[in-house]
């Protein structure tokens, strides 16, 4: 038998008081595969993650993550083993400011930003290199920071401990046109190296191109998912972040 999709949705219907509820009739993503989808604006996408990461639950249709569904998590120690599986590159995840470059990879490892374990600073370091980040880039603030970099630094944050799957949200809104292909290289690099499952929501085609294995667009009037062939003309009516 071959193993479970790493992600499947399968007649996902859920109302967040958008335009229209989010529909997803079927879409799955491998192990090791990396999928682009369009097709969803901004505040579709974080419901998606969220059905995804299993913090909210479908109200028709089943999600299931390697095989098991989300509406089985029996409890809230059984959620954050489970979300434990996922990385997230969201704007939602906040950056502090406050602090340089470094001591925002620190945050993953340990709270203790002024005097890290050797170790931890360490793997701090792997992970820049990992991810692009020079070593004269660490020492920054995060006020100084470049959007490139900042991308740079929230995969970075998405990856630190080791997750099975990365789920991006619309993650070059920000990025000058320059630095598409470049951070869709880190994202492959980043996936590859890793084994990751990865799911990007984007608007972006030349991002979507450069990063995926499939690109899917989901047409939210009915839910339906189809591959590239259709998607730039999705993208010409859906109105994307």
């Amino acid at each position: 038998m071959p193993p479970a999709p790493a992600i499947e949705l399968t007649g996902v219907r859920k109302d967040y008081h958008g335009l229209r509820p989010l529909r997803i009739d079927r879409l799955t993503v491998g192990e090791d595969e990396i999928v682009a989808l369009a097709g969803l604006d901004l505040a579709a996408s974080e419901i998606l993650t969220s059905l995804v990461t299993g913090a909210t639950l479908a109200e028709a249709g089943e999600v299931r993550i390697f095989g098991r569904a989300t509406s089985d998590l029996e409890n809230a120690s059984a959620w954050l083993a489970f979300v434990e599986q996922f990385g997230i590159v969201s704007e939602r995840v906040a950056l502090l400011d406050a602090f340089s470059v470094e001591q925002n990879l620190t945050i993953p490892f340990t709270l203790d930003l002024h005097a890290p374990d050797p170790a931890i600073l360490d793997a701090v370091t792997a992970l820049a290199v990992e991810v692009g980040l020079g070593a004269g880039e660490l020492d920054l603030p995060m006020t100084a920071r470049p959007p490139l970099l900042n991308a740079r630094v929230r995969l970075a944050r998405a990856s630190a401990l080791d997750p099975r799957v990365l789920l991006l949200e619309h993650p070059t809104a920000g990025l000058a046109r320059p630095d598409v292909p470049v951070f869709a290289a880190d994202v492959r690099r980043v996936a590859r190296r890793r084994k990751l499952a990865v799911l990007a929501v984007t608007g972006d085609a030349e991002f979507a191109r450069a990063v995926a294995d499939r690109v899917l667009a989901v047409d939210p009037s009915n839910g339906t998912v189809r591959a590239q062939g259709i998607w730039r003309r999705l993208l010409g009516r859906v109105r994307l972040s």
